[in-house]
């Protein structure tokens, strides 16, 4: 067999451009090495997630199973009802809603003056700071007239 560097016929061009090729082939796969790693890792990892994203195996005790799901539904509910740090929670996204309905129907309310009409005091009603938000006075906010005591009496009298 005649060696590589030495061919008389006219197969020592291929033997050549096979070697060159080859050559090439292995630099170009060496070079992409880093490449094709990380693009085996990324598919391992997507795999990985769709095997995590199956349900888990049957057991033999189902009532177990449905004990688990309820449990872990029961702790999503219970983090929703208690609250949360972010204002995407259920009981931070009712709080606003529900402070501004409690104002609008305290402001459908009369506001009451116990005090007779025209006397000194009852222009100057002071803020009872014992009283809950709910039941302290609207001040103009309310939507009615004011009622005074002496109006009271009348209506109780009639």
């Amino acid at each position: 067999m005649p060696s590589r560097t030495e061919c008389p016929s006219s197969g020592c061009p291929a033997i050549a451009k096979s070697s060159y090729t080859d050559m090439f082939h292995a630099h170009y796969v060496f070079s992409r090495l880093p490449q094709i790693r990380a693009q085996i890792l990324r598919k391992i990892d997507e795999i990985e997630q769709e095997l995590d994203s199956l349900p888990r195996d049957l057991t033999d005790n189902p009532v177990n199973e449905v004990l688990r799901f309820i449990g872990s539904f029961q702790r999503k509910v219970r983090v929703e009802i208690d609250g949360t740090i972010y204002p995407e929670g259920l009981i931070q996204k009712i709080k606003a809603h529900l402070a501004e309905f409690r104002r609008e129907l305290r402001g459908t309310a009369p506001r009451f003056v116990p005090f007779g009409k025209g006397t000194s005091h009852a222009d100057d009603v002071p803020v009872l700071e014992f009283l809950d938000e709910q039941e302290r006075d609207l001040g103009d906010e309310g939507s009615l007239d004011i009622i005074y005591l002496d109006e009271v009496e009348f209506r109780a009298e009639a």
